[in-house]
């Protein structure tokens, strides 16, 4: 079962709505990854599309994400 979390990712555009089937350290997917990164929390393979990208272009001094602080799995 997934469920629909709120998160505020801290560029103040308002919560991003993350598909959560467990609540664990940090957020997580289907997969057991992190569910805003999916398991690139420095975007380094992630599509420009992806909520992990379009956090790194809108935070100039991002350095991991911000829901798992860089612990992806």
């Amino acid at each position: 079962m997934l469920y629909l979390v709120p998160f505020y990712e801290g560029t103040g555009d308002g919560p991003i709505m993350l598909s959560v089937s467990y609540f664990a350290e940090f957020l997580r997917d289907l997969d057991g990854l992190c569910a805003f990164c999916h398991g690139d929390p420095c975007a380094e393979n992630s599509h420009p599309s992806s909520l992990i990208s379009k956090y790194y272009a809108k935070s100039r001094y991002a350095v991991t994400c911000p829901c798992c602080d860089g612990r992806p799995s």
